[in-house]
Parts: structure tokens; C-alpha cells; sequence
């Protein structure tokens, strides 16, 4: 079980990297056991994507939401979790960065709480109608950008790579990602029919 002091010091690390400052890695337990206990972030932020899952499947699924549409979502969420790590663990591999993997994957980790702190609130915002959608797509996609470069950050940070690979750690991260979600999607209304 990890202690409340490790979630602290790894969400202050992934705070103090949001603020483009290296020095956050020095938060971050970058050791196989930090490695290993940072895959915990996923069980911190699992009730706010919980949220944001039913409200997306609340629009999307007018005969409600079944146990196979659960099942689906989160067997994607573990799959999510784990698909990026394993890939970035050849990649980095083959780039002879297997001794930064650890850091990396820490910091890549304890991220996703600043990211879902920065979407929740744009998504219970959209869900509400309390903006414009074009306000609200406008705010979206700065949000994306920001956490894009967030990302790119991490990856030169932890890793100590040229702009060229960071950039092709970010761009295979949101590929798997799309992958993942037209999967999901797929599976989903296949079960509607």
C-alpha cells in the first residue's frame, strides 16, 4: 500500500514539472519501487475519471449505461495505465535510455493527477452548459496544448533526450491513446446494437 506521504511528494514532483521547473524530479521516488508504486496515481485520479466517463457515456448512451459498457471502460482504463509504459520501455530501449525509464515513467505517471485536475473542470463546465461551446472547444484545446507541452517536458526532463525524441514519446502516447479510445468506442456501440 503506498503512504499518503509518497502520493504528496509525487504530486508535488508532477506540480512543480507543470510549472516547468526540472527540479520537480527531485519529488519523484525514481526507483523501481518508485516505478511500481507510482502506477497508484491511476487509484488517486480514478474517481474524477470515473466522473468524467459517466458523464461522456451519459450523453452517448441513451438506453443507459449497462454492465458490459463498465466492463469495457474499465478494462480501457488499465489498459491505458499500462500500454504507454511498455511501449516507452522498448523505445527507450533501443534508444539506449533504459536507465532514465524508471524517473520517466514516474513523473509520465504521477502527470496524470495535474491532467485530470486541469479536465475535470472543463468537462463538468461543458456538461452543464454553463459556456459556449465554442468557448468551451477553445478552452479544450488550450488545455491540450498545455498538457502536450507538459508532456514533451517530462519526457526532456526525466530522460535527458533531444527535442526530437521527446516529441516522439508525446506523439506515440496520443496515438495509443486515440487507438485506444476508437477501440473502446467500437466495442461500445457494437453492444448498443
Amino acid at each position: 500500500m503506498i503512504t499518503a506521504r509518497e502520493v504528496t511528494y509525487g504530486v508535488y514532483g508532477a506540480w512543480r514539472l507543470a510549472h516547468l521547473d526540472p527540479a520537480g524530479m527531485q519529488y519523484l521516488d525514481t526507483s523501481a519501487r518508485g516505478f511500481w508504486r507510482s502506477f497508484w496515481a491511476a487509484a488517486v485520479i480514478s474517481p474524477a475519471y470515473a466522473l468524467m466517463v459517466f458523464m461522456r457515456l451519459a450523453e452517448r448512451q441513451a438506453g443507459g449505461v449497462t454492465l458490459r459498457v463498465l466492463l469495457i471502460e474499465i478494462i480501457a482504463y488499465a489498459i491505458g495505465w499500462t500500454a504507454f509504459p511498455l511501449a516507452a520501455w522498448y523505445l527507450l530501449s533501443a534508444l539506449d535510455k533504459a536507465d532514465r525509464y524508471f524517473g520517466y515513467i514516474v513523473a509520465y505517471n504521477w502527470s496524470y493527477v495535474i491532467q485530470i485536475c486541469v479536465y475535470v473542470p472543463l468537462a463538468l463546465l461543458d456538461g452543464v452548459g454553463a459556456l459556449p461551446d465554442v468557448v468551451i472547444g477553445v478552452l479544450g484545446m488550450t488545455a491540450m496544448a498545455a498538457i502536450l507541452y507538459y508532456q514533451y517536458f517530462i519526457a526532456r526532463t526525466a530522460l535527458q533526450v533531444d527535442v526530437p525524441i521527446a516529441i516522439g514519446l508525446v506523439f506515440m502516447d496520443v496515438m495509443l491513446a486515440i487507438l485506444l479510445q476508437g477501440i473502446v468506442e467500437t466495442m461500445e456501440m457494437r453492444g448498443a446494437g
